[in-house]
Protein backbone atom coordinates (compact mmCIF):
# COMPACT_ATOMS: atom_id res chain seq x y z
CA UNK A 1 0.00 0.00 0.00
CA UNK A 2 2.75 2.28 0.07
CA UNK A 3 3.08 3.66 -3.39
CA UNK A 4 -0.54 4.77 -3.16
CA UNK A 5 0.34 6.77 0.32
CA UNK A 6 -0.02 10.73 -0.38
CA UNK A 7 -2.20 12.64 -1.87
CA UNK A 8 -5.25 11.10 -3.97
CA UNK A 9 -6.04 13.96 -5.91
CA UNK A 10 -2.38 14.57 -7.33
CA UNK A 11 -2.40 15.53 -11.12
CA UNK A 12 0.25 15.31 -13.33
CA UNK A 13 1.33 16.04 -16.94
CA UNK A 14 2.89 13.88 -19.25
CA UNK A 15 5.46 14.29 -22.10
CA UNK A 16 3.50 13.62 -25.65
CA UNK A 17 5.96 10.87 -26.33
CA UNK A 18 3.91 8.79 -23.33
CA UNK A 19 0.39 9.56 -24.34
CA UNK A 20 -1.72 6.84 -25.70
CA UNK A 21 -5.37 7.63 -26.93
CA UNK A 22 -7.10 5.16 -24.29
CA UNK A 23 -7.82 5.06 -20.64
CA UNK A 24 -6.35 2.33 -18.09
CA UNK A 25 -8.30 1.00 -15.53
CA UNK A 26 -7.10 -1.67 -13.24
CA UNK A 27 -8.77 -3.28 -10.68
CA UNK A 28 -6.95 -6.23 -9.09
CA UNK A 29 -6.11 -8.54 -11.83
CA UNK A 30 -8.49 -6.68 -14.41
CA UNK A 31 -7.46 -4.31 -17.16
CA UNK A 32 -10.10 -2.44 -18.59
CA UNK A 33 -9.52 -0.72 -22.13
CA UNK A 34 -11.44 2.50 -22.91
CA UNK A 35 -11.21 3.70 -26.51
CA UNK A 36 -12.59 7.73 -26.32
CA UNK A 37 -14.80 7.88 -29.66
CA UNK A 38 -18.67 8.66 -30.47
CA UNK A 39 -19.29 5.11 -29.10
CA UNK A 40 -17.07 4.20 -26.58
CA UNK A 41 -15.27 0.44 -26.64
CA UNK A 42 -14.59 -0.87 -23.79
CA UNK A 43 -11.89 -4.19 -23.65
CA UNK A 44 -12.11 -6.63 -20.54
CA UNK A 45 -9.02 -8.31 -19.30
CA UNK A 46 -8.55 -10.53 -16.73
CA UNK A 47 -4.75 -11.33 -16.56
CA UNK A 48 -2.85 -10.52 -13.25
CA UNK A 49 0.87 -10.24 -15.66
CA UNK A 50 -1.16 -8.17 -18.11
CA UNK A 51 -2.29 -6.24 -15.00
CA UNK A 52 0.64 -6.09 -12.90
CA UNK A 53 2.68 -5.00 -16.37
CA UNK A 54 0.23 -1.92 -17.10
CA UNK A 55 1.21 -0.99 -13.21
CA UNK A 56 4.59 -1.09 -13.89
CA UNK A 57 4.16 1.08 -16.96
CA UNK A 58 2.04 3.71 -14.98
CA UNK A 59 4.39 4.16 -12.22
CA UNK A 60 7.04 4.44 -15.03
CA UNK A 61 5.56 6.96 -16.75
CA UNK A 62 4.15 8.74 -13.56
CA UNK A 63 7.51 9.62 -12.68
CA UNK A 64 8.41 10.99 -15.55
CA UNK A 65 4.91 13.30 -15.61
CA UNK A 66 4.88 16.88 -13.86
CA UNK A 67 2.66 17.84 -10.93
CA UNK A 68 0.23 20.13 -12.15
CA UNK A 69 -1.30 23.05 -9.85
CA UNK A 70 0.78 22.40 -6.88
Amino acid sequence: MGEYLGDPYTCKIIPDDYKIPNTVWLAGDHVYIVTPVADPLVVHIRSKVLAAQYREYFWKIWGKGEILNK
